[in-house]
């Protein structure tokens, strides 16, 4: 993720139009003459984690906000992540906006109580999102109902949807863009 964070920042986002500086860390991987970025068209396999990032910085580069969310353990990942965004790294560059739908106790309960709790992030999203934005949605175990319905509801915002899980990964891979797995 702080890979896309400093791409947006880069102007990696349009490759073709790309900082030299740029071009010459990725050109060992990429190709920098195509765009978007496709693993079809690349000259060397490159990771999931360079998609997602070259992703994200295409839509942080548009306006886009970082919408994250997970349960338990997964939420206390998601906050420091969506903090992690909005401080800027380079001094004097304004930084992408970020917000944790875990953070505001309040609001959860809320949307928990009205909507239930297979809701709380998808009732979240469509108040709060937009189809510029970018959902990451962090469930260790990938069969989290209520990251899956989040995941679903930005999906058909047309935002971007990133999976952030562990082993297994459940039912999510259908309902991200995105399937970055952890072990």
């Amino acid at each position: 993720l702080y890979v896309s964070r400093m791409a947006a920042r880069s102007g990696m986002c349009s490759v073709p139009a790309a900082r030299p500086r740029t071009v010459s860390v990725l050109a060992s991987v990429i190709d920098p003459t195509d765009s978007p970025l496709e693993p079809s068209r690349c000259n060397r396999p490159i990771s999931d984690v360079a998609i997602a990032a070259h992703a994200m910085a295409a839509r942080f580069h548009n306006g886009g906000k970082l919408v994250t969310f997970g349960v338990g353990g997964a939420s206390t990942d998601a906050q420091p992540v969506a903090v992690g965004f909005v401080h800027p790294v380079i001094v004097g560059q304004r930084a992408p906006a970020a917000i944790s739908l875990t953070s505001d106790a309040a609001t959860m309960t809320a949307v928990a109580e009205h909507a239930g709790m297979a809701a709380m992030f998808a009732h979240q999203i469509r108040h709060l999102a937009e189809p510029v934005d970018l959902a990451l949605g962090i469930s260790a175990d990938g069969g989290c109902d209520r990251v899956r319905s989040g995941l679903a509801a930005a999906s058909e915002l047309g935002m971007l949807t990133i999976a952030l899980v562990g082993a297994g990964h459940g039912g999510l891979p259908r309902t991200a863009s995105h399937l970055l797995s952890v072990g």
